[in-house]
């Protein structure tokens, strides 16, 4: 049954289970070894709330809006590695929820959302992955938030009649968005929407107007990393240029993405870029 009908022992367990989830997180949050990642994020995070401008001020390779959410929660809470962690745990205790609530409602199967929810609670990779003071979990909830709304959407009426669902849908999904995914996941999500309104015999005008609408909700949240991008684009490109590299050309660095894929001109562009880099250091 959904989750208007569960019995009272569906409901302990489910509580057992919420609560178990939640005291581990918390102990991973106050116990886990502090990486070097994490201690540039908080740094990075902490000058940013304080009035520096991610990339024109600062070097952060991660989607701009991300450090903005650490650092006013940091404002609010204080400053240190265990009290942005909490955020992380805040962010990976609502998928769970999402997680369980979704496959309860549309398996209308308890048990299978209880199995699901225990394998997303016990995986060792998305607990480490996920708690430090790093993008990832803000990343996954917004995501699948994302899922959650068009698909819910979706199942409820059939059809993409209702436009905010669409819109809202693309605006968690391109919060979602660093530089990793920026140019993979908003492509599947509107490959899935065309797909589902070509099976469902949505003409083509229509099809583009929903589909105009879903990305132009993912594209307000990147108006920020667009618009630093215009200000200073070879700054911008020497910074997330290794992104890119690592992530759809498979090589580790700025300098070996420039010399074997875009050759002399963009070769050029880096090492201007690593001079704005040197001219700028970022000691704090």
């Amino acid at each position: 049954g959904n989750e208007r009908n569960m019995d009272k022992r569906q409901k302990i367990l489910l509580a057992f289970l919420l609560a178990g989830h939640l005291i581990l997180l918390v102990f991973g949050a106050v116990n886990m070894p502090v990486g070097h990642d994490e201690s540039g994020m908080l740094l990075v995070s902490k000058e940013v709330i304080n009035g520096r401008i991610p990339v024109l001020d600062i070097n952060a390779h991660n989607q701009p809006l991300f450090y903005y959410f650490y650092g006013m929660w940091m404002k609010l809470f204080g400053f240190s590695i265990v009290t942005a962690r909490f955020l992380s745990v805040l962010a990976m205790f609502a998928v769970g929820l999402l997680l369980f609530w979704w496959a309860n409602r549309f398996l209308q199967n308890y048990f299978v959302a209880i199995i699901c929810y225990i394998l997303y609670v016990s995986s060792p990779v998305i607990f480490s992955t996920n708690i430090g003071v790093m993008p990832y979990a803000i990343s996954n909830l917004f995501m699948f938030a994302s899922f959650v709304v068009i698909s819910a959407a979706y199942i409820r009426d059939k059809t993409f009649e209702c436009k905010w669902p669409l819109f809202f849908s693309g605006f968690l999904l391109g919060i979602s968005l660093g530089a990793r995914l920026i140019f993979t996941l908003p492509v599947v999500f509107a490959i899935w929407l065309i797909f589902v309104m070509l099976k469902n015999g949505v003409g083509i005008k229509d099809m583009s107007k929903k589909t105009a609408i879903f990305s132009f909700g993912v594209f307000i949240p990147l108006i920020p990393a667009i618009l630093i991008f215009i200000l200073e684009p070879v700054r911008a490109y020497a910074i997330w240029g290794g992104i890119f590299a690592q992530v759809f050309m498979g090589k580790g660095s700025n300098p070996d993405f420039m010399t074997n894929i875009f050759k002399e001109v963009k070769t050029k562009m880096m090492l201007r870029g690593i001079i704005e880099l040197v001219k700028r250091p970022d000691t704090i």
